[in-house]
């Protein structure tokens, strides 16, 4: 009887442990199933959705997105530019869901076009990038926002979008024309057309994407002025296309423009990619002068050496000359 007890009680204890683990479980499926509870903070143009564990860092990315605002709106978009949504999400899920798994793998933020004007879509710095990093992302990202604004919304090229926003941002690994002179140098720089597709390139592939749309830009505002980007953004706003629009801007349809420039970047950055090379290949070029040098030096030793043993052997064996 004390068996049969002790396996009922085994038996009884098993279910009640087998019915709290599928408590746990549905307890876990219904907090994971459940949607976060969005507060806002509201700023100069700028209107911040985070989470509660978020309340803290949302207003410093109010913050810098008011200083962004403020300063690309008044280059770029200086009348009518309505607020932009800036969404910290708290998770990469949650970013993922919110930017509908579009964001390639090495991507941070986004921006999108909603029925209220731009939203930008940046990772928590609790599990995203923070400090300098995030900086850049919000500057990046909020130049995207205005750039739109700019151009009435309409489809613009992808390189003349990211050569602004980092023209804003000034990331330094896409400032850099490090990629750009290894792309002249082997032959293989990508059209500004190729930028297109640039969300489905490797990482490497779109680093030189990113590096050719920021100096195609600079080379625009420092060739052409700010103004001629402005007019540029302006006219596409306006329904012409992209020929028409470069016509209008600079005097130069957008072929000839590249072409232009093509030219420029062969003149400027072919061999800029020397002085970007890592201190160890400077030490193996050293290196490499100082033993041939040495190789050269202790051959010509070798060869003066040789001929001093043969004019010493030519003597020994000469008659000297008889006199009287």
């Amino acid at each position: 009887m004390a068996e049969e007890h002790g396996e009922g009680v085994r038996l009884h204890l098993l279910r009640d442990l087998f019915r709290l683990g599928l408590l746990l479980l549905a307890a876990s499926d219904t907090i994971a199933g459940q949607q976060p509870e969005w507060l806002e903070l509201a700023g100069e143009g700028v209107v911040v959705h985070f989470v509660v564990d978020d309340q803290r860092i949302a207003a410093l990315v109010l913050k810098r997105a008011e200083q962004a605002y403020a300063t690309i709106a008044q280059e770029l978009a200086p009348e009518g530019v309505p607020r932009v949504d800036v969404v910290l999400a708290p998770s990469a899920g949650e970013l993922a869901t919110l930017t509908e798994g579009r964001l390639p793998r090495w991507a941070v933020g986004a921006m999108t076009l909603e029925a209220h004007g731009p939203t930008v879509y940046l990772p928590s710095p609790r599990w995203g990038p923070s400090g300098a990093e995030l900086d850049q992302t919000i500057v990046h990202e909020m130049a995207h926002a205005l750039v739109a604004v700019a151009s009435n919304y309409q489809q613009l090229p992808r390189w003349l979008t990211e050569g602004i926003a980092i023209h804003y941002s000034r990331e330094q690994q896409w400032t850099s024309p490090s990629q750009v002179s290894k792309a002249l140098l082997t032959n293989s720089l990508l059209s500004l057309e190729d930028v297109e597709q640039l969300n489905s390139y490797p990482e490497h592939k779109a680093r030189l994407a990113y590096q050719e749309s920021f100096l195609a830009v600079q080379y625009l505002r420092q060739t052409y002025s700010l103004q001629a980007m402005r007019t540029l953004l302006a006219g596409i706003g306006q329904g012409r296309d992209l020929d028409a629009a470069f016509e209008n801007a600079i005097g130069k349809d957008s072929w000839e423009f590249e072409q232009e420039w093509r030219k420029y970047l062969r003149h400027r950055y072919r061999w800029t990619f020397l002085a970007e090379a890592d201190w160890y290949l400077w030490v193996l070029i050293l290196l490499l002068a100082v033993g041939a040098f040495l190789a050269v030096r202790a051959r010509t030793r070798r060869i003066a050496r040789t001929w001093i043993e043969e004019e010493a052997n030519r003597s020994d064996t000469e008659q000297p000359w008889e006199t009287h």
